[in-house]
């Protein structure tokens, strides 16, 4: 109720939302419940809500597109190879550099590194 912040309740834990578009996207059917700090501090905070594998990210303030893939956001080596592999731009989900912080750095996608898999 204080902050206004946004978690994910399940299973005795906690998740924070910190990218709004999830409350459009993946939570768009999930009612907001108000509670106290108290009875938040009843569970057990855990890692933020995140993108899973397969998803398209960028920010806003850079043009570079990431592919998520675990736990690593792997750049495209260029916009080329991004369309030869398939991918389409209007699929690419612009979120905060906070949210994309939260992604250690993988390999660049390049043609051969698909290739080769």
């Amino acid at each position: 109720k204080k902050t206004g912040g946004v978690y994910w309740v399940i299973n005795d834990t906690k998740a924070p939302i910190i990218d709004r578009l999830f409350l459009k996207t993946k939570f768009k059917n999930k009612k907001i419940v108000q509670v106290t700090a108290k009875e938040l501090d009843a569970y057990k905070k855990v890692e933020p809500v995140k993108y899973g594998s397969g998803e398209l990210l960028k920010t806003a303030e850079s043009s570079s597109v990431f592919l998520i893939d675990g736990n690593r956001k792997r750049p495209f080596a260029s916009g080329e190879i991004f369309e030869k592999l398939g991918y389409n731009w209007k699929n690419v989900i612009t979120v905060s550099p906070q949210m994309l912080a939260l992604y250690d750095n993988g390999e660049p996608v390049a043609i051969n590194a698909v290739q080769q898999q």
